[in-house]
């Protein structure tokens, strides 16, 4: 009778296992692209508590949106790619907040007035850097322009002379400026793209980089934790340059994929980066996305 009574009792105990909330998990997977975007994600990645990947290009971060076995509970990516896979179903990522708002500007030689003869480089003609220059570019009144594939390219055209002003994206803007000092270049930053947008459209920066995320029951906590800290190290970060600097150099600037920490202390104004939930900025988000042909659907922001 004891006998029975015992196996009863483990039986209830096996089962009452099987049956309970499956436990919080205490790591999340993350992607992200490298550059500024990066930033954002430098306190976390210092702490070494969560296993980031930061990657160069959209080719990764398009297939991760896809994935049908999801590998990363968030994604850090430009707003316009993973909207328009979650708005068309291929992915089950849900958009939670923006993290940058531009940070394009035009450097040129000192003393270079924008004009139609002014030999022009410009960068990624049927991404964000292009698609945001043509849409201001009459403000500018440069005619001569050749597009390059990447801000590196764009940046070697003008340190190399062969033209006269560039688009370059911050951080490499910064340290274009300081490589022409370098070569006697004297450079400058003569036009921020982020203005002449809000001089354009009404809307202070446009809405470049966001975080999604893929909620579980296992992971839900750990998002919202992570959501409050990249919030909460933005903002430290706005005036506090020596935390910054320290995760920087912590998480490691090859890895962040920036050129050095000074750069971004440097820059870092100039970088267009601030959280905003997604549901605070919807018209700011409609009015971005339209540049793709895509009509933005609020219901893909935050918790379903």
């Amino acid at each position: 009778m004891k006998r029975i009574i015992m196996l009863c009792f483990v039986f209830l105990m096996l089962v009452g296992c099987s049956s309970t909330t499956p436990a919080s998990k205490e790591s999340l997977s993350i992607l992200s692209p490298t550059g500024a975007p990066a930033i954002s994600l430098a306190h976390i990645a210092s702490e070494s508590q969560h296993n980031l990947v930061f990657v160069d290009g959209s080719d990764v971060l398009q297939a991760a949106f896809v994935n049908p076995e999801p590998e990363y509970d968030i994604i850090v990516a430009p707003t316009n790619l993973g909207v328009k896979l979650a708005q068309s179903g291929k992915s089950e990522y849900r958009l939670a907040a923006v993290v940058t708002w531009g940070n394009l500007y035009v450097v040129a030689k000192q003393g270079t007035e924008l004009s139609e003869t002014v030999k022009f480089a410009a960068f990624g003609e049927n991404a964000v850097p292009g698609l945001v220059f043509k849409r201001i570019k009459n403000q500018l009144g440069v005619e001569e322009i050749t597009y390059y594939n990447s801000v590196t390219e764009a940046q070697a055209a003008l340190l190399s002379g062969h033209v006269d002003a560039a688009l370059i994206a911050e951080p490499a803007a910064t340290a274009t400026i300081a490589k022409g000092k370098q070569n006697d270049l004297q450079l400058q930053i003569v036009s921020d793209l982020q203005a002449l947008w809000q001089t354009e459209t009404g809307f202070e920066g446009y809405p470049q980089a966001s975080v999604f995320v893929r909620y579980t029951e296992e992971n839900i906590a750990l998002i919202s934790d992570i959501l409050t800290q990249v919030q909460n190290t933005l903002m430290l970060y706005s005036t506090d340059t020596e935390s910054m600097k320290n995760d920087i150099e912590t998480a490691g600037v090859e890895t962040l994929g920036v050129p050095s920490a000074d750069y971004i202390v440097k820059s870092y104004e100039r970088m267009g980066l601030k959280y905003r939930d997604a549901k605070e900025c919807e018209n700011e988000l409609r009015d971005f996305l339209f540049l793709f042909d895509i009509v933005y659907d609020p219901s893909i922001a935050g918790q379903e």
